[in-house]
């Protein structure tokens, strides 16, 4: 510790019982010779240190680049061979202490990672950076302007702090919260229906059709309409019996992590449906008693396909040729 006090300017302690007697040679009787006791010396600080930026930029082994961090912060000692500097990232998820050696020319870094709530936008360029700090991949520090100090290093093998999984789910609930303009501290965890009602909403919102299947359609619609409703499915199937091609437009929103997200109108085609019963849709067509109360329900026909897509029907994205 005493030799990185002097090359560093790191404090150090001297605990009791190290010392033998400590003789300290003052003007006004503050000086004496005093026995046992605990010997601190404090960090050589810079108590006016301008701040300044840096860059820890991780590569491929054929040097490719795939993700940069800028730092800030100041410097926090000065010794005869260098100094340590501290720096956070913007977000202040990620603390880095960096060692300078001027003397053989080598920087050192430690950094510890601590989340803290926050937005997934605000957390991606900490997740892209510690999704990255493996091995083989290297690691170089750099100025603010992305001038190295240094040849890169290889990083060492070490347990992955972020997962490819943790990264994705999150770059996909960013997109989704931009998109929507609903903002919310990324969760901790999320269920397998919040995953795939994320899933779902990323591929709508980034203009996809997404394709799945389905089980049954009952739409709700006022009296007067389900005469009318019966009778243009018998205007284009030809009778009760046979399937349609149905489509519906609807403003939808999902949940995720217990935060509802509206994602605006949404159109589905099922491309194959038949009537649950038709003889219930038989009693609405003619009229009889007590067939307002009756439901109009549609099952799978000959496919229990179905696709969406945000927009109204014929604004498909990417419209099949016929």
């Amino acid at each position: 510790m005493f030799r990185a006090a002097v090359d560093f300017g790191v404090g150090f302690v001297v605990p009791e019982g190290a010392l033998a007697k400590v003789v300290v040679d003052a003007p006004a009787g503050f000086g004496g010779e005093f026995s046992g006791g605990v010997l601190r010396i404090a960090d050589r600080a810079l108590p006016n240190a301008p701040e300044f930026t840096m860059r820890l930029a991780v590569a491929e082994p054929d040097g490719r680049h795939i993700v940069s961090l800028p730092l800030s912060g100041r410097t926090r000692s000065v010794g005869e061979r260098g100094l340590i500097a501290d720096l956070k990232d913007a977000a202040e998820l990620m603390s880095v202490e960096i060692r300078v050696d001027a003397v053989n020319s080598k920087f050192t870094f430690h950094y510890t990672f601590s989340p803290r709530p926050c937005t997934p936008s605000v957390a991606l360029p900490v997740m892209r950076f510690m999704a990255a700090l493996q091995a083989p991949n290297t690691l170089t520090i750099q100025l603010g302007t992305g001038q190295p100090l240094g040849p890169p290093a290889v990083l060492p093998e070490r347990e992955r702090v972020v997962d490819e999984r943790s990264l994705r789910l999150a770059e996909m609930l960013a997109r989704v919260q931009e998109a929507t303009s609903t903002w919310f501290d990324a969760p901790t965890e999320l269920t397998r229906d919040d995953v795939e009602a994320l899933a779902l909403a990323d591929q709508l919102l980034k203009g996809e059709v997404v394709q799945g299947t389905w089980e049954r359609f009952a739409p709700e619609m006022e009296p007067r309409w389900r005469k009318r409703f019966v009778e243009e499915h018998i205007s284009t199937a030809g009778d009760l019996h046979a399937a349609v091609s149905l489509w519906q437009e609807a403003d939808v929103s999902v949940v995720i992590a217990g935060y509802q997200i509206p994602l605006g109108l949404v159109s589905t085609h099922m491309f194959s449906a038949r009537l649950e019963d038709p003889s219930a849709a038989a009693r609405i067509l003619s009229g009889d008693a007590g067939a307002d109360e009756v439901p109009i329900a549609y099952v799978p026909g000959a496919v229990d396909v179905a696709e969406q897509w945000i927009g109204l029907p014929e604004q498909r994205p990417n419209p099949q040729v016929a």
